[in-house]
């Protein structure tokens, strides 16, 4: 009966809730334009001899709510292509560059150079997602890319159901969960070939490994004990070990910054999900009161600031994205869509996280400014469905 109420959590879940570039080293400042609300916006052109490379250039500044785009801006980005690998970027007096190993990704490695330059914080245009891209009929593949859907591919060509893929932190391999051999298994691929190996395959469902920060740990679920529980293990899943043991189905577990702590979501506490901090050692759960809502379920801890948590809540007959200071002890819903906003991740500024907004059978990736509250789809819905992504900055 256990089993077959985790596995009924399972299906609820996966239809609602599924789960170098040289920079100046003096900052640089082209000054404040407005203050919209208190918070910094630059106003900037861009130019490029290369129409692929200033719209590009434009699509990723038009994402960030630091920067509006106009046409007679004081202060214009000017990118040259150097080569096909190299891309360079001047404003003013200052110059910075990006390289990479395709022009796309050049272009985003010197605009996140200038956006470093200018605001202090990292850029996150470069960065590359993995998700889950769904096919007619209900299959699904492992997909990885750019985060703005010029570079994306396959892979795994299984036509299984597939979750939660996550990247090892040095983006050399991709963990994801799949039905393709029966049981839900996780596998561990090679993101370059695809090539994998099985990493735990229990009797049971097995899902949701999440890598540490450092890499040398995974956590995952598993209901090989007829429950969902929390395993601990290293990166070859050679010493596994149990770490909760309680009736309560537990999932989604996230890592602070600095490896060493945990929040997982449990419906223990309130017999549904709720965010929880968990004793690594004991295994004890203590529930975070967060007020927002009596369901609240994929935590995601910011690794650019320890003190806040982006997590999924129903409020008001809809899932939005909510934010939680740890700090504080204060939290807000950054959402309001009029359809489910889930499955949150933070960028690597610790500013801007991208979700999953789903309409009906529509699932759209989106990238989101928890300041401005600007919201952009990263594909149309023309491109197919895609879901439960993870990011890494490259």
């Amino acid at each position: 009966m256990r089993l077959k109420k985790y596995l009924t959590f399972i299906l609820f879940a996966a239809a609602c809730l599924p789960f170098h570039a040289p920079v100046n080293a003096q900052v640089i400042d082209i000054g404040e334009l407005t203050r919209p609300n208190e918070r910094p916006l630059y106003n900037i052109a861009i130019k490029s001899a290369n129409s692929s490379v200033e719209q590009l250039a434009l699509r990723a500044f038009n994402t960030h709510g630091a920067f509006k785009v106009v046409r007679d801006a004081t202060v214009t980005l000017n990118l040259t292509v150097v080569n096909n690998q190299t891309v360079s970027l001047s404003f003013g007096s200052n110059t910075v560059q990006g390289t990479g190993s395709t022009l796309n990704q050049a272009t985003l490695k010197a605009c996140d150079a200038a956006v470093k330059a200018i605001t202090k914080l990292p850029g996150y245009f470069s960065g590359k997602l993995v998700f889950v891209a769904e096919h007619k009929g209900g299959a699904s593949e492992v997909c990885v890319g750019d985060l703005f859907f010029q570079e994306i591919r396959p892979l795994t060509n299984d036509k299984a159901n597939i979750a939660a893929p996550r990247w090892s932190p040095d983006s050399s391999f991709v963990y994801y969960a799949s039905d393709v051999k029966g049981g839900f298994d996780i596998y561990k691929a090679n993101s370059g070939t695809g090539a994998r190996t099985v990493f735990a395959s229990y009797s049971g469902t097995n899902y949701d490994a999440v890598p540490s920060p450092t890499g040398n740990r995974i956590a995952f679920i598993s209901t090989s004990p007829g429950n969902a529980e929390l395993y601990l293990t290293d990166s070859n899943n050679s010493s596994p070990r149990r770490i909760t043991k309680n009736k309560s189905i537990e999932s989604a577990p996230t890592w602070s910054p600095d490896g060493s702590r945990m929040i997982i979501a449990s419906d223990g506490p309130l017999g549904k999900p709720q965010l929880c901090t968990i004793d690594l050692n004991s295994g004890a759960l203590q529930r975070i009161q967060t007020n927002l809502s009596g369901y609240c379920a994929e935590p995601r801890w910011n690794q650019a600031n320890p003190n806040l948590i982006a997590f999924t809540v129903a409020t008001g007959g809809s899932f939005q994205v909510a934010v939680y200071d740890l700090q504080k002890r204060q939290g807000a819903i950054v959402t309001q869509d009029s359809g489910d906003c889930i499955e949150p991740v933070w960028m690597d500024d610790g500013r801007h996280l991208v979700y999953t907004s789903r309409r009906g059978k529509v699932k759209i990736l989106t990238l989101f400014d928890t300041l401005t509250k600007k919201a952009t789809p990263l594909h149309s819905e023309a491109w197919g469905n895609s879901s439960q992504s993870d990011y890494l900055a490259r």
